[in-house]
């Protein structure tokens, strides 16, 4: 079942340079989703009292067409596949011509809150969904490759307004993090994020970068999140 939320570019959503940004079109991206799981009856709330959450394990997203303030746009996703662990979702923004400005494709999977424990997929948690066909984009590995010699380069501390409603980072933000390490002159066509350990608040967040790629990790050098970005 493909859900779609037309909506607005406006001005909390553009940068310095009037155009939407990277980490405000995936705030648009998790919103569509999350809007799709509270109208069909198993949003937020429902998930709260079974206990569950639904996990960001991987995003692909090609930026295909800057947006601007005012431009009117319809932001869509759905489901194409799941199997006993992981679910696995499109997202898409079109603008008034229906020419794509931004493509995505996710990977979730489904934990107990109580154990934070992956769960094996059950009827009840996917049929709401239903399937639709795979958007045509260029899939890449879902694996992010670290380079070696990472240098660090930052220390975060991890504050309330990182924190979603299931007490770690939202995963956008990890993205906000990354594009503060790459040149503004630099226009990215595609990002990779690869979603490892979630931090909570209080937590030290070291990054480190190598090339085009930025990780983040923590005191013992696990990775919250590897990020990996391509020019256009």
């Amino acid at each position: 079942m493909r859900y779609e939320w037309n909506t607005r570019v406006g001005y909390s959503d553009i940068g310095q340079d009037g155009k939407m940004s990277y980490g405000n079109s995936v705030d648009m991206l998790q919103n569509c989703s999350n809007f799709q799981s509270l109208d069909i009856g198993v949003g937020l709330d429902y998930l709260i009292e079974n206990r569950k959450a639904w996990l960001l394990s991987y995003w692909q997203i090609e930026f295909v067409k800057p947006m601007s303030m005012g431009d009117n746009i319809k932001v869509s996703t759905w489901a194409y596949d799941f199997d006993k662990i992981f679910g696995y979702r499109n997202f898409a923004i079109q603008n008034n011509q229906g020419e794509y400005t931004v493509k995505a494709n996710s990977i979730w999977f489904l934990v107990n809150l109580d154990t934070f424990k992956p769960m094996r997929l059950k009827e009840e948690d996917v049929s709401a969904y239903g399937l639709e066909s795979k958007l045509d984009m260029e899939y890449g590995n879902r694996r992010v490759k670290l380079p070696e010699d990472m240098e660090e380069i930052d220390r975060i501390k991890v504050r309330n307004y990182h924190i979603d409603t299931n007490g770690h980072v939202n995963n956008a933000w990890y993205i906000k993090i990354a594009m503060e390490y790459i040149e503004k002159s630099v226009t990215v066509r595609q990002i990779r994020v690869e979603y490892k350990h979630s931090a909570v608040y209080g937590d030290e967040i070291t990054v480190k970068k190598q090339g085009n790629v930025i990780a983040m990790y923590n005191a013992e050098g696990d990775i919250y999140a590897a990020v990996e970005y391509e020019e256009a």
